[in-house]
Order: structure tokens, then sequence, then C-alpha cells
């Protein structure tokens, strides 16, 4: 198959810009014939590169009929998101942005009192809590349970819970150590378990797992919490390739990686209403868009740079003059 004359310019899923409600695009511009549109190598780049399984389907879209569809942001109004960690921080902030967008939340944390204050700071009775611990399956019951008695179904959860305790490994205690990973890790997971299920009998759901740079670059005194990071950036793609896409395309799992956030964490980076805007953008992602994948902020994160490099060669190769034979 000869190359062709027509440019043909390839659209991806969008990718945050300078503004939380403005939205990029990465394109490619080639000169190929059309019937390029259908060759399986331009879905094994969309599938590898960007994490889509239809990759021809953003052909031939303006950046406005996109934005005007897939790329939009959801409307929350009739949602319900369940928030871990919401007494403080960032889980505040989440808890805070998803009411103000019309959401219904349902929040768990450890302490009545801070649970109470981010209350008050939502929307007048669009938060609701349990005081508990995600590490306690028996919590996390009362948590999905609450919110389905009190709105039917669990649209979003945002897993937020962790702790960081920043001691060197040897001054830890082997229990204090295990705490950290029961409520990072295990915590975590079962949240999933318990929201999953109603999630795939509706055929549509988002979970966002709240994950750190922490595991590729591990900080002193924090093996901990490097360890249970890792942890989260493996459990959010085992997950994911769990779930049957083609039975199942409106079920999406990824991880977010905010960034150096100010909290009781850490004193320094960005305020914790800042990391909203983010975790809306991925709860907003499209039918078919990516799971299993990592974003930081609103940007899609491309572990493998090496292969993304080659098949844009690969691509750049055919625009210019590769022969396919089938």
């Amino acid at each position: 198959m000869g190359v062709g004359n027509d440019v043909v310019v390839l659209e991806t899923l969008p990718y945050h810009t300078a503004s939380p409600r403005s939205h990029g695009f990465r394109k490619l511009r080639c000169r190929l014939p059309a019937s390029f549109e259908h060759h399986p190598a331009l879905k094994l780049y969309f599938r590898i590169v960007y994490g889509v399984a239809e990759g021809p389907s953003f052909l031939g879209k303006s950046r406005d009929s996109f934005a005007n569809s897939e790329g939009k942001v959801m409307d929350f109004s009739d949602k319900t998101v369940v928030v871990t960690g919401a007494g403080s921080g960032i889980g505040r902030a989440i808890a805070i942005g998803f009411c103000s967008d019309g959401a219904s939340v349902m929040g768990i944390g450890r302490t009545s009192g801070d649970l109470e204050e981010t209350a008050r700071l939502c929307a007048a009775g669009k938060m609701h809590f349990v005081v508990g611990d995600v590490a306690r399956p028996e919590d996390v019951e009362r948590l999905f349970s609450g919110a389905v008695r009190r709105h039917g179904k669990v649209d979003i959860l945002v897993n937020n819970a962790a702790v960081y305790p920043k001691v060197a490994f040897l001054e830890s205690s082997q229990e204090d150590w295990s705490r950290v990973i029961s409520t990072n890790v295990i915590g975590m997971a079962l949240c999933c378990r318990v929201a999953l299920p109603g999630m795939l009998a509706r055929g549509v759901g988002r979970i966002i797992n709240i994950g750190s740079f922490a595991w590729k670059g591990p900080i002193r005194n924090s093996s901990a919490y490097s360890v249970s990071k890792a942890a989260v950036h493996v459990l959010t793609k085992s997950l994911a390739t769990e779930i049957d896409r083609s039975q199942y395309p409106d079920v999406l799992i990824n991880e977010l990686m905010p960034g150096v956030v100010r909290t009781k964490m850490s004193e320094t980076g960005i305020a914790p209403i800042d990391v909203y805007p983010h975790v809306r953008f991925v709860a907003s992602l499209p039918r078919n868009g990516p799971t299993g994948r990592a974003f930081v902020q609103s940007t899609l994160h491309i572990e493998d740079y090496g292969l993304r490099a080659r098949l844009k060669r690969f691509v750049g190769r055919a625009s210019r003059g590769l022969v396919w034979s089938e």
C-alpha cells in the first residue's frame, strides 16, 4: 500500500493545560492515504502509547467537537462520590470540590471533629460521613452501605486516605511499619473490593487512587510510605486488567499523582484545593478512556518513553513513504 497525499491529523485524548477547565491535544500530522485510518498499526499506536483501544475513533475530530463530547467535564449533579481520608488536606478539598459541583459525597476519616468541619465547609446537606478506619473491613462496609442507603449507588471512589510517618526503617516497629501498608494499600483494596461490584452491575464507574512518585525515587526515612505507593501503582494496573474492556468500557480505574501538596505530610507544595481540578478531570474521562494508567495532575503519564519514541518513529516512517503488505 503506497502513501498518498492526504494530510491526516491524529488527535488523542485531551491533556491538561494551564487552565483547569481547558484542554489541549497531542497531535501527529502525517501525509497518509485515507485507508491508513483503519490500519492495525495505528490501533497499536493508540493502544500502547495512549492506553485507548479505539484510536481511529479519534481521527478527524476537531478540538471543538471533541471538547463538546468526550472531553467535557462530567455533570456531577446526580453523582455519588466516596472520598476516603476526607477529614483534612487533599481529602477535604476533594469533598468540597465535588459538593460545589453538585455531587453528593460520603466521606470517611478517623476523627469526628475533622469530618464535621469538612461537612460544614461543603454545600449544605451535600456531605455525610462515617468515622472509621479504611483498614477495617467493617468500617468500609459501613461507609459504602451508608452511601447506598442515602443515594442508591456509588459512582466515583477517590482512594485518598494515607499515613506518612517519617521515621527510619530500623527505628520503627514492625507494627508501625505494617500500619502504613494496612492504611495505604489494604484500605484502598478494601474500598475497591466493595465499590467495584456495583459499578460493574451498572456498567459505569470511576475509581481514582491517589498515588505518588515516592516509589520511583524513595524518600529517606520513608520506606513504608514509598513501598505503599509502589503497591498503589501496581494495584491500579492490576485491577484494570481484570475488567473486560469490551464488556465494561465505562468503568475506569486510574492513579492520580498530584505532586507535592501542602498538608500535614508536607510543608511545601500546592494548596490542597488545587488538586481538585485534576481529580475532576480524571473522573470526567470518557467512556473507553484510559484505565489502569497514571496521571500526573491532568497529564497522562507515559512510562515507557523508549517504546513511545519507537512508535512515533514508526508512524513518521510511514508518512515518508513506507509501504506495508497485508
